[in-house]
């Protein structure tokens, strides 16, 4: 049966140690695979769910009495639960002075290209989105967003992306800033939709003018 080995890296540049997975000598050449799973069919442990790794930031055991610590940390937790699987980060012993929730970042090329914080989602470059592929919510759903084209089970009309943003109740549907203030709003209701903030042709004049230059 194959079997498997523990080393640590003997790169004497190296200050702290590298266990390292890999298959048994007699077994190479070969492929390594790690399964982590529940026995049976258990419920899930809260929040938590069936299997779950987290790769922290602190020391998390007192190498005295065992315990966790005192102070808060954070951690990459890898997991699954009955409504999802989770990549993302997590908190735990929130006490004071609570340790600030690490944004999550995916790297490309050892570049940061989405970052993901608390308060929004950043992206480096242009995203390409597939059909649909950006839907926090869905759009078909009572509220939510989507980009969607023809074919997709949503509202767009031809082969091109349309951005849906879709509520259930009236209200502010986007908002516009500039340096942080708030310059305009479209807000939508069953009537219609308001636009504030928005320059508008005060005139009648500059409207007569406006409409004959677009003929």
């Amino acid at each position: 049966m194959p079997n498997y080995s523990i080393t640590l890296r003997t790169d004497p540049a190296l200050q702290f140690p590298v266990p390292t997975f890999e298959p048994a000598a007699e077994d190479s050449p070969s492929v390594i695979a790690i399964d982590i799973a529940p026995k049976g069919s258990p419920a899930p442990f809260g929040n938590h769910g069936y299997a779950w790794v987290d790769i922290c930031d602190k020391s998390i055991i007192d190498m005295d009495t065992g315990a966790m610590p005192k102070q808060g940390f954070n951690a990459l937790r890898l997991g699954i639960n009955d409504h999802a699987v989770w990549v993302g980060s997590m908190q735990f012993n929130e006490v004071d002075p609570k340790p600030a929730p690490k944004p999550v970042e995916i790297i490309v090329g050892n570049v940061p290209q989405i970052k993901v914080s608390e308060a929004q989602a950043e992206f480096k470059e242009t995203v390409t989105v597939g059909t649909p592929s950006l839907q926090p919510g869905l759009a078909s759903k009572s509220h939510g967003i989507a980009l969607a084209k023809s074919g997709t089970g949503y509202f767009s009309t031809d082969n091109y992306p349309t951005l849906i943003i879709n509520r259930d109740k009236a209200g502010q549907a986007i908002q516009l800033r500039q340096n942080g203030v708030i310059v305009g709003t479209i807000v939508v209701a069953a009537d219609g939709v308001t636009l504030t903030g928005f320059k508008q042709i005060d005139s009648l004049l500059q409207r007569v003018a406006a409409l004959e230059a677009a003929i």
